[in-house]
C-alpha cells in the first residue's frame, strides 16, 4: 500500500501554489491561457505518469515545478534525470536558481548545488542518464525522467531500482517522440493513452 503524501491532501493544490506563488525562469507568471492542455496535467496525482508532447508546451516546467511542490509539503527524496550532465548544469542554473530565487514562496534551500537541492526535509538530485554510476546509491520516492527519448534505457530501469524501499513510488516520464514502439511512444501507448484533441477554429475537419 502506498502512503498518501502530504501535497495529495494539502489545500494549497500544485495548481493553486504555482498561480499563486511561482514566476518561470523569465519572470513570468504561471498561466494556462496559451498551454491549455497543462492544466490537467498539473491536477493530475497519478503515481505513474507518462507525457508524450512537442516541444515548448511547458511540460518540462511541469515537472521541476512538481518536484519542488512534493518537496516542499513532504519528508521525500526526488531523483531528476536529464540525458546528459552537461544538460544538468545548463537546466539548474538557467532554469532552477531563477524559479527558485523569485517565488513569492518561501523554499527553505538547505544545500544548493549543480547536482543537489536540499529543500526543508526533502532532496532532489539531477543526475544524467547515459551512465550506470549515476543510477545507483541514491534511494528514491519520486523518479522524474525528462527527454527519456534521448536517455539510455538501460540506465532508466536501474533508476527504477531506486524506487524499490520507497512506499510512495511516483514516476515521471516525458520526451518528444522519437522513433514508433520506443520510448515514450512505447510507454504511452502502455497507458491509458488521454489525448488532448484542438478543434480548428474555423470548423473545418
Amino acid at each position: 500500500k502506498r502512503s498518501v503524501l502530504q501535497s495529495d491532501i494539502n489545500a494549497v493544490s500544485l495548481t493553486h501554489w504555482c498561480v499563486k506563488n511561482i514566476v518561470n525562469e523569465k519572470g513570468l507568471p504561471i498561466e494556462f491561457n496559451r498551454h491549455k492542455i497543462m492544466r490537467s496535467i498539473y491536477g493530475n496525482f497519478s503515481h505513474d505518469l507518462v507525457i508524450k508532447k512537442s516541444a515548448q508546451v511547458g511540460a518540462t516546467t511541469f515537472a521541476l515545478l512538481k518536484a519542488l511542490h512534493l518537496s516542499v509539503y513532504n519528508n521525500i527524496t526526488t531523483i531528476f534525470t536529464m540525458p546528459k550532465r552537461g544538460d544538468i548544469s545548463d537546466f539548474s542554473q538557467a532554469r532552477i536558481n531563477p524559479i527558485i530565487r523569485r517565488s513569492k514562496f518561501s523554499i527553505p534551500i538547505n544545500v544548493d548545488n549543480v547536482g543537489l537541492k536540499h529543500i526543508g526535509n526533502s532532496y532532489i538530485y539531477f543526475r544524467g542518464t547515459w551512465g550506470e554510476k549515476e543510477a545507483i546509491s541514491v534511494p528514491a520516492d519520486v523518479l522524474i525522467h525528462d527527454e527519456i527519448d534521448r536517455s539510455k534505457p538501460d540506465v532508466i530501469e536501474m533508476y527504477r531500482e531506486r524506487l524499490s524501499a520507497s512506499d510512495i513510488k511516483i514516476r515521471i516520464l516525458l520526451s518528444t517522440p522519437t522513433i514508433k514502439n520506443y520510448g515514450i511512444s512505447k510507454l504511452f501507448e502502455e497507458s491509458d493513452q488521454r489525448l488532448w484533441i484542438v478543434s480548428c477554429p474555423a470548423g473545418h475537419k
